[in-house]
């Protein structure tokens, strides 16, 4: 799986590594990525935030519709650095966290969110208004900054990357 999620990952970080992935807008926060295997021809779906990914800034990819490893979540911290954890608040419910919280070093390059854990997260999100998260990098020396978005329009996104019809 290592290779294929690095393949995965490289795709997602440039839209020239798959010829077939486009970005569709579902509103000013949220967006689905979607593309096609060039060579199964199976579709594979994915809400991210709209905003830019750029050094300092947390990232969250949930995958919705993934034709080899199902339902899961990807976090960088940082922009281009893999997380290995990830503490989220939505509204003023008691923050959550998954995989490690403290900056530190592992011999973990990424921290796949998946399960029952990427299930409880997806009903959050859909439920809530205001997402706070704070993604932890694998390199102890990169400060992993907060980042807040709205939740709005989440569910739609998440439900229309479910049935990846792009």
């Amino acid at each position: 799986m290592g290779k294929a999620m690095f393949f995965v990952l490289l795709a997602m970080a440039s839209t020239t590594a798959l010829a077939e992935m486009k970005a569709h807008p579902v509103n000013t926060h949220w967006k689905i990525l979607a593309w096609t295997d060039d060579f199964t021809d199976e579709k594979s779906c994915a809400v991210t935030p709209t905003k830019k990914i750029k050094r300092g800034t947390p990232s969250i990819i949930m995958f919705a519709k993934h034709a080899t490893s199902g339902p899961h979540t990807l976090l960088m911290a940082s922009g281009s650095v893999y997380g290995v954890g990830i503490k989220y608040r939505v509204d003023k419910k008691p923050p959550v966290q998954i995989g490690y919280e403290y900056e530190r070093q592992t011999d973990d390059e990424i921290y796949i969110v998946k399960g029952s854990e990427h299930e409880s997260m997806t009903l959050a999100f859909k439920a809530g208004n205001t997402l706070v998260y704070r993604v932890t990098s694998s390199n102890q020396f990169v400060n992993s900054e907060a980042d807040k978005i709205s939740l709005s329009g989440f569910s739609k996104a998440y439900r229309l990357a479910e049935n990846c019809n792009y």
